[in-house]
């Protein structure tokens, strides 16, 4: 009878550990999807690009070509 509910406790025990490090895993897939769209950069609009001739481009408003 000892074993018996040694074990029971024994497996209940993992099974709420189990559901914890679930929820744990829940509530961090939940933050991960409400942070996702917060964190989107939109890239800067450099307007028209100019070849430097040295295989870089620069925006066309800069006209420092040293």
């Amino acid at each position: 009878m000892t074993k018996i509910v040694f074990a029971a406790v024994f497996i209940m025990a993992f099974y709420a550990a189990w559901k914890a490090l679930q929820r744990s895993v829940e509530r961090q897939r939940e933050a991960f999807a409400r942070a996702q769209p917060r964190s989107r950069v939109e890239p800067r609009d450099l307007g028209t690009l100019r070849d430097r001739g040295d295989g870089t481009y620069v925006p066309d408003h800069s006209r420092r070509d040293i």
